[in-house]
């Protein structure tokens, strides 16, 4: 194994996060997202899934399989991450 691969090894299976974020995926809300979130003291400390439409896109009847889609991501997040809260970042 590399040097220092083991640390980045641990730091990967060790990893929580406090916020699993769902966004919408409009390109003019990204840097906004991530001042915001650096600002209220979570930077580098969330999972972030991008969706069209983020809570609309989440509840969409016109695109079903999007709002399973959010749905396996969460449980996938929540089960590698830990994460405490979800938050919807709506524009």
């Amino acid at each position: 194994m590399k040097k220092g691969m083991k640390s980045r090894i641990d730091k990967l299976q060790i990893h929580k996060s406090n916020i699993f974020m769902i966004t919408c995926m409009d390109f003019r809300f990204v840097l906004d997202v991530k001042k915001t979130m650096t600002e209220l003291g979570y930077r580098e400390d969330y999972d972030q899934y991008v969706i069209a439409g983020a809570s609309l896109g989440f509840v969409s009847e016109d695109h079903a399989n999007w709002g399973q889609a959010a749905v396996e991501h969460i449980q996938l997040g929540l089960a590698l991450h830990h994460s405490r809260q979800i938050i919807f970042a709506d524009h």
